[in-house]
């Protein structure tokens, strides 16, 4: 099991592998992208699938975060849980009405 997992062959096991945490894969060989020291996969923003890829989390509860390792915010998601956005402008669904950019340290619009 690469080293990273437990054979289940044994006792009489089929020869599978059951992987450790942060590692994927029928032979535990595929590891998780950013393993925080609790021993979340994915920056603990998202879930690590069979093939080690992460599936961030993208909603306002949990955050919007950015593949590939959920560690930044989605463009036009910020604050610390990705959970906030910057202003849309009047009759308008882009951020800052389009004429502009969002500035994340202060989650307002720089026009142009």
């Amino acid at each position: 099991c690469a080293g990273h997992g437990t054979c289940v062959g044994s006792s009489g096991g089929d020869g599978s592998c059951v992987c450790d945490v942060g590692w994927r894969g029928p032979t535990c060989a595929l590891e998780c992208p950013a393993l925080t020291t609790a021993g979340h996969p994915c920056s603990g923003h998202g879930e690590c699938g069979p093939d080690a890829r992460c599936t961030c989390h993208a909603s306002r509860a949990q955050g919007h975060w950015a593949p590939p390792a959920c560690a930044t915010c989605v463009e036009g998601w910020l604050g610390p849980g990705c959970n906030r956005t910057c202003p849309t402008g009047f009759n308008s669904t882009k951020l800052c009405g389009g004429y502009g950019r969002c500035d994340p340290a202060t989650e307002t619009c720089d026009c142009w």
